[in-house]
C-alpha cells in the first residue's frame, strides 16, 4: 500500500522536484546509516573499555570490592538468598575443600560419589560421538577449534542426568559454595576433547591466561582416561602466585607500552620465577582438580602427536553467563539445586560453544 502511494506521488510530482528530492533522500538515508554505524561502534568501544577495566583491576583489593558490590547491586535479593543457602550447603559435606589463598584443590576420586558411573557414561558418549565430529577445515585448523572440541549437547545431558547430578553432588556443590560464599550458577557440563594442534606455536588457551567470567568462579576438570605429559594435562598456577605474576607482568607491559590484559607466555612466567609453582593435573582416570580459573593462571591442550586428552568439564559461575540448558523442573523440590540451575532457562536458543569458556 505504501509503495503504491509513493509511486502515485512520484507520478504526479514535477520532474524537477523529483530530481531535487532524490539526492536529499539519499543523503538522509546515508546519514542515518552512518549514525547507526557510529552508535554500534561506540557501544563496542564502551564494552571493550569496560572489559579492559574489569580484567585489569579485578585482582586489586579495591577493584575486587567495587566489582563485587556492583554485581550484587544488580539483584540484591537473589544475592542475599544465595549467600544464605551457601552457608547451609557448605556444612553438608566437608570432604572436599578449596583453599581461599590457593584457589584450588586436587580431587581424590575416592571422595567423589558416583564417579565410576560418570567415567563409564563419559567413555560411552565419547565412543558414540567422536567419529561424527565435524572435520575442522580452513583457518580453524590453526585456531582453538583445531585442537579443542566440546562434545556434549543439552540433549546428551537430558539423556544422561547422572552427569548433572554429579555436578550438583554434595561434595562438589558444597565445596564450590563454601569457596565462593554463594550458591553458584551451574553454567556448563561438557566433555572436552583435545588433540594435537597443527603448527609449532602455542595459541589461545594453550597459553597461560585468566578467565573473564566474573571476579571468581570454579571449574572441574576430571581426566576420563590416564593423562601424562603427552596428553597435554590441564596446567595452572595457584591463585596467590598468579596474582603476583599478573601484577608484575602488567607493570612490565605498561612500562613497555604493550597491552596489559591477554595471554602470558611461558618465558614471561619463568623470568619472574613462576615456573616452580606450576601444577599439572596428570594421573590415572578419575584424577582431576577443582580450580578458580579467574584467579589461577592456567593453560592446557598441549597435546603431542599421537595422543589425545578427554576430560569432564564443569563450570560454576558467580556471574550470569550463557551456558547449557538444564532440566530445571526436575529440581523444583530442591531449593538449593533449583537455585543453581534456574538461570539456565535464559540460555534457551543460545550458542553454548563459547571458545573463551573452554580450556
Amino acid at each position: 500500500m505504501a509503495q503504491d502511494r509513493a509511486a502515485h506521488i512520484k507520478q504526479h510530482l514535477p520532474a524537477p522536484v523529483v530530481s531535487l528530492a532524490r539526492p536529499i533522500v539519499r543523503g538522509a538515508v546515508y546519514g542515518l546509516h552512518r549514525t547507526r554505524q557510529t552508535v554500534r561502534a561506540g557501544r563496542r568501544a564502551v564494552q571493550l573499555w569496560k572489559k579492559e577495566l574489569f580484567l585489569r583491576y579485578r585482582l586489586t583489593p579495591w577493584g575486587a570490592r567495587m566489582f563485587a558490590m556492583l554485581g550484587q547491586a544488580r539483584a540484591p535479593r537473589d544475592a542475599w538468598r544465595r549467600r544464605a543457602m551457601a552457608r547451609s550447603v557448605a556444612a553438608n559435606d566437608t570432604a572436599v575443600r578449596m583453599a581461599q589463598s590457593k584457589g584450588y584443590v586436587l580431587l581424590d576420586p575416592a571422595q567423589l560419589t558416583g564417579l565410576d558411573q560418570v567415567l563409564q557414561t563419559c567413555r560411552g558418549l565419547f565412543d558414540a560421538k567422536v567419529a561424527a565430529l565435524e572435520p575442522v577445515n580452513g583457518r580453524d585448523v590453526e585456531r582453538k577449534r583445531g585442537f579443542l572440541r566440546n562434545i556434549l549437547t543439552n540433549d546428551d545431558l537430558k539423556a544422561h542426568p547422572e552427569l548433572v547430578s554429579f555436578a550438583l553432588s554434595d561434595q562438589l556443590l558444597g565445596a564450590v559454595s563454601a569457596y565462593l560464599g554463594t550458591i553458584p550458577h551451574l553454567n556448563r557440563v561438557d566433555l572436552l576433547y583435545s588433540v594435537p594442534r597443527a603448527g609449532d606455536t602455542l595459541e589461545a588457551s594453550q597459553l597461560f591466561h585468566l578467565d573473564p567470567e566474573g571476579l571468581t568462579q570454579a571449574k572441574v576438570f576430571i581426566n576420563i582416561f590416564d593423562v601424562g605429559d603427552a596428553e597435554g594435562p590441564f596446567t595452572f598456577i595457584p591463585a596467590d602466585e598468579s596474582q603476583r605474576l599478573v601484577q608484575e607482568i602488567s607493570a612490565r607491559r605498561t612500562r613497555a607500552g604493550v597491552p596489559v590484559v591477554g595471554r602470558y607466555g611461558d618465558d614471561e612466567i619463568a623470568e619472574l620465577g613462576g615456573a616452580p609453582a606450576i601444577v599439572s593435573v596428570r594421573g590415572a582416570a578419575g584424577s582431576g582438580v577443582l580450580v578458580d580459573t579467574c584467579r589461577c593462571l592456567h593453560c592446557g591442550s598441549r597435546v603431542r602427536p599421537g595422543s589425545f586428552r578427554l576430560c569432564l568439564y564443569i563450570q560454576y559461575c558467580t556471574s550470569r553467563e550463557q551456558g547449557n540448558v538444564f532440566d530445571v523442573r526436575s529440581f523444583a523440590n530442591d531449593p538449593v539445586r533449583f537455585k543453581a540451575v534456574e538461570q539456565s532457562r535464559h540460555s534457551v536458543g543460545a550458542r553454548i560453544a563459547a571458545p573463551h569458556q573452554m580450556q
